[in-house]
């Protein structure tokens, strides 16, 4: 399903979810390094936790642990600006970026 059927279903513009796509990899700049790598590796690129934690020589724990608190930090930013319902917008668009 292509990005702006997903976007007229759920009632937002094209330009909202460019903001909030936006909005979160400015938050990802903001964490230290590994978290952004933890992140970026576990959401953007799909990795598994023991996947990342090899990767970056460090235990399933640690991934864990940065990865939920990355999670919570991009959720509040993003629910702080936007209608609660974003979020859910944003973990649709990761899903259909996963399906191209």
């Amino acid at each position: 399903m292509p990005c702006n059927q997903f976007v007229g279903v759920t009632g937002f513009e094209p330009a909202t979810t460019h903001e909030i796509m936006e909005l979160v990899n400015k938050t990802i700049e903001t964490m230290p390094d590994l978290t952004q790598q933890i992140f970026i590796n576990r959401w953007k690129n799909g990795c598994f936790v023991k996947e990342t934690a090899e990767q970056l020589k460090i235990s399933e724990s640690s991934v864990n642990e940065r990865y939920n608190w990355a999670m919570s930090l991009v959720h509040k930013k993003v629910v702080t600006l936007y209608p609660p319902n974003s979020f859910a917008l944003l973990v649709g668009l990761y899903l259909l970026e996963k399906m191209k």
